[in-house]
């Protein structure tokens, strides 16, 4: 039974319509201008989903560049200070080995 078949109550019994078809729109029949604009949508929306992408990453790496900075570089300082003084304090010692001199021993422990 068709569509035209099924509404057969409006008192033609034996009359069949025909059947509307819908004209279906299809990309590959238009214009160039639409697939040329079709084209151009499809890249902007891969360029604007690439870009989120990209942007969430680079907040993740300031994230990590900023923890760095935060907690690494003032301990990379202090153990840069921690070696020149136990280099200084070393360089006195050997001097104080060597001489004997009461003014050098205070000079190490002035650094210690």
């Amino acid at each position: 039974m068709g569509i035209a078949e099924a509404s057969g109550s409006s008192g033609d019994s034996g009359e069949k319509r025909p059947s509307v078809e819908r004209p279906r729109y299809n990309v590959f029949h238009s214009s160039i201008s639409r697939k040329i604009l079709f084209g151009y949508i499809g890249l902007s929306v891969l360029l604007i989903v690439i870009s989120f992408f990209v942007l969430s990453r680079l907040e993740q790496l300031n994230r990590i560049n900023e923890a760095i900075i935060r907690n690494d570089l003032p301990l990379i300082d202090a153990t840069e200070k921690m070696v020149d003084i136990l280099l200084a304090q070393e360089a006195y010692i050997r001097r104080y080995a060597i001489m004997g001199s009461p003014e050098i021993l205070s000079l190490f422990w002035e650094k210690s």
